[in-house]
């Protein structure tokens, strides 16, 4: 056996480096696995993002179509008819809808944090 001609000394240096590389090799492989996890997550969250944003597009036609129609019986309404408010309320709250697909669209990254 080769190990006989070397001392103790020399012995246990081969196994502190043999230690070194083995924890080395794990660092290494531990840091390949994040970056192929990271890529995989990157591409589902890139496909989330471009469902979300046909979806808000969806959501966004429907709305163009509510506040047109509005606008319309808004124009053709007295401001003394009962209706005017609630046609106003609905004009209100869909311009706030979109409002609200407008913000969501815009966003590109999403970052979890614990609460």
């Amino acid at each position: 056996m080769k190990y006989k001609t070397k001392s103790r000394e020399e012995l246990i240096e081969e196994l502190e480096a043999m230690r070194q590389q083995i924890a080395e090799l794990k660092a290494a492989e531990a840091m390949r696995k994040n970056t192929a996890e990271e890529e995989i997550y990157r591409k589902k969250l890139r496909s989330i993002v471009e469902i979300a944003e046909e979806v808000f597009h969806e959501i966004n036609q429907p709305m163009q179509a509510i506040l047109g129609y509005t606008d319309l019986l808004l124009i053709n309404t007295s401001i003394d008819n009962p209706t005017h408010d609630k046609l106003a309320t609905i004009k209100k709250q869909t311009i706030r809808m979109s409002n609200v697909t407008k913000k969501l669209i815009k966003i590109k990254n999403y970052e979890f944090q614990d609460y």
